[in-house]
């Protein structure tokens, strides 16, 4: 299985976490914001194949918990 290109990687973060930030500065709570979020990550990563979006999703999540 290969790996998701880092680039790649990169950019699915970058847009996470412009949602999460557009979703907090919009009055979400840190919570709601995060899963809206995820939703914007489950809908980047379809097209990759199950075990590479699971790996790439918990990367993402990862990093959500992490912002707090």
């Amino acid at each position: 299985m290969p790996a998701t290109n880092q680039a790649v990687l990169m950019q699915i973060n970058e847009a996470v976490n412009l949602r999460y930030d557009m979703e907090i500065r919009w009055g979400c709570k840190s919570v709601e914001a995060r899963r809206l979020a995820m939703m914007t990550a489950e809908y980047i990563t379809q097209t990759l194949n199950g075990s590479e979006q699971m790996r790439v999703l918990l990367h993402v999540a990862y990093g959500l918990e992490q912002r707090g």
